[in-house]
């Protein structure tokens, strides 16, 4: 996979106020992400100044993933919209109000109980991890990059 990023960082800080990304995956399809973090309070899906969306493109469709703010995820619940690129046909499926937090520890939970590796995993984290910081570096060097990850069986 190859990425290309750039970010939007406030001398001293270790948070960016903008983020974007674009991702080419070895099938052909390309993700973008953008995070947008601003006073301007009339843009995002909750029209609060929180600006994050997930964009899948690919042949065949597209998906879009709005996320509500991720410190107060119980006032709105998430939105993805597919468009079908055979039919053109475009439907929204809205999701409702749910802290993730508390459904991923309840599941982690089970996971546990059962005595199993939970989900998301070491390697999950990982992969996040590895992407973020390809990312920053993309920024940095305003260079695209390709992401190559370590053998899964070293990070377990």
């Amino acid at each position: 996979m190859d990425v290309i990023g750039h970010l939007n960082i406030r001398e001293g800080m270790d948070a960016d106020r903008q983020g974007n990304a674009m991702m080419w995956m070895p099938d052909g399809s390309i993700v973008h992400y953008e995070a947008c973090g601003h006073p301007y309070k009339f843009v995002g899906y909750e029209r609060n100044g929180w600006d994050e969306r997930l964009e899948i493109n690919t042949v065949k469709g597209r998906l879009d993933l709005y996320t509500v703010t991720w410190n107060r995820p119980d006032r709105n619940g998430a939105l993805l919209v597919h468009m079908d690129g055979e039919t053109g046909v475009t439907t929204e499926y809205r999701y409702p109000q749910v802290n993730p937090f508390h459904v991923e520890m309840a599941s982690m939970l089970k996971w546990f109980e059962r005595g199993e590796t939970p989900a998301p995993s070491a390697w999950d984290g990982y992969v996040v991890d590895e992407l973020i910081a390809h990312i920053t570096r993309s920024s940095r060097e305003k260079q695209r990059l390709t992401v190559a990850y370590q053998d899964q069986v070293a990070v377990k």
